[in-house]
């Protein structure tokens, strides 16, 4: 799954040319594609269309979502916690700051929590970081009695993150002693690199069923009962 797919198409036909890769490998890497597309009737005479629309009503089946939303409700994990099992919760009629470099994504939460809060009549308002600047929305965070700091690290180098504009921000947090959560919607790789988080979520994916389980958490609606599919140890390796 390249990020880009033509510089990756090019970088193997440069690969074959200089001899890296041994033509060989190709045939047996193409021999093995199609037959396991054989295998499973990709080449079957029925019209591409019919089968692309029978799938989908499979994979968008009810019965598929439900799974969807069981897998991730039964993974969503603590990764930091100030009682050590149980991440900041959302008390009724707080002011909750949804805090996302993405404008879409914090809406998709603010949504969700509004749908999930019920009568607990919250708050709620959205403070959109950009990189290397998060005094806009520290200002917000000020008048908030719960943050959702949402951050997604996935294919991005590690390195390369604002690791720095989401210590900040943790950092003025603790100071003010506030409640929240650092939502970590990616690679759950945040605590590597941020110090003194004292609340923290990973839900492993950024989509709906994924927050959702997430919201749910943190209103006491569910528990959190995931675990680090890699050790602490073994990630700092």
């Amino acid at each position: 799954m390249p990020q880009d797919p033509e510089a990756a198409h090019k970088t193997l036909v440069q690969a074959v040319k200089k001899g890296r890769i041994p033509v060989e490998t190709i045939h047996k890497s193409v021999k093995r594609i199609l037959e396991l597309k054989a295998k499973y009737g990709l080449f079957d005479e029925e019209d591409p269309l019919t089968q692309k629309f029978s799938a989908l009503k499979t994979i968008g089946s009810e019965e598929h979502r439900a799974v969807e939303r069981e897998i991730a409700e039964r993974a969503v994990t603590v990764l930091a916690s100030r009682d050590g099992a149980n991440p900041d919760s959302i008390q009724p009629s707080d002011r909750v700051v949804i805090a996302a470099s993405d404008q879409e994504q914090a809406e998709q939460l603010q949504r969700q929590l509004t749908q999930a809060a019920g009568n607990l009549s919250l708050k709620t308002e959205i403070a959109v970081m950009s990189q290397g600047n998060t005094s806009g929305a520290l200002q917000t965070m000020e008048q908030a009695d719960y943050v959702i700091l949402a951050s997604y690290q996935f294919r991005n180098v590690a390195s390369e993150f604002g690791w720095s504009d989401i210590q900040t921000v943790v950092d003025t947090l603790n100071k003010a002693n506030k409640r929240y959560v650092l939502l970590s919607l990616g690679n759950p790789y945040e605590t590597m690199y941020v110090q003194n988080v004292r609340s923290a979520l990973a839900v492993y994916g950024k989509q709906e069923p994924n927050t959702q389980a997430a919201i749910q958490v943190l209103l006491g609606q569910l528990k959190a009962e995931g675990v680090l599919p890699v050790g602490a140890q073994s990630r700092q390796k």
